[in-house]
Parts: structure tokens; C-alpha cells; sequence
């Protein structure tokens, strides 16, 4: 009855640690595997290649009209990018979030 395992010893030290362990990879590992699988691959407006069509992907507009912070920022680059001449056209799309919601 040598040695007992630091586990056994101090069972909610070990609930603890794991549980922030946890914590941690479920927090930074999307923005982690986003930053990863991203890299090189997002460009200012000056940098990138002129195309036909700027797809602006939909998010939350807000009861008042105003698009959230999210829809904001993605109509704003995508404003930029049809001033400098790098979009014809730009195209917007809903955000799907109600069931039966079809865009007219």
C-alpha cells in the first residue's frame, strides 16, 4: 500500500483542473482552428484580386433595421471593396433564421 495516485489523493483538485483543461480547449480551439485554417487566406481591400460579385454572407439584423455588429462589419468591407473598383456587384444573402423564411 505503496503510493496512491495524486487523483486519488485529491479527487476535486483533479475535477477542477480537468474541467478548466476543457474549458480552455472549447474556448480557444475554434478560434484556434479558424485562425489556422485561415491563414494566408484573408486580405485587406488593397490586397485583393478584383471579382465580379462581393457575396455578403447574412447575419442578425436587430427589431430596429440596424444589422448587428457581425452583418456591420461584412457590409463594410464589402462597401469597400465595391468603391475601389475590386466588386461589380454586390450580393447579399439572408440569414435563415426562421424555418419557413424564404427572401423575396
Amino acid at each position: 500500500s505503496g503510493s496512491v495516485s495524486s487523483c486519488r489523493r485529491h479527487p476535486i483538485r483533479t475535477v477542477v483542473v480537468s474541467t478548466c483543461i476543457a474549458a480552455f480547449v472549447a474556448l480557444l480551439g475554434p478560434w484556434a482552428l479558424a485562425g489556422a485554417l485561415s491563414y494566408g487566406k484573408v486580405h485587406d481591400v488593397a490586397d485583393t484580386e478584383p471579382r465580379d460579385v462581393a457575396i455578403v454572407l447574412g447575419a442578425q439584423v436587430l427589431p430596429s433595421g440596424t444589422p448587428s455588429a457581425y452583418l456591420r462589419g461584412r457590409l463594410d468591407v464589402a462597401a469597400d471593396l465595391y468603391r475601389s473598383g475590386k466588386a461589380k456587384v454586390i450580393l447579399v444573402s439572408g440569414d435563415n433564421r426562421e424555418t419557413h423564411y424564404n427572401e423575396p
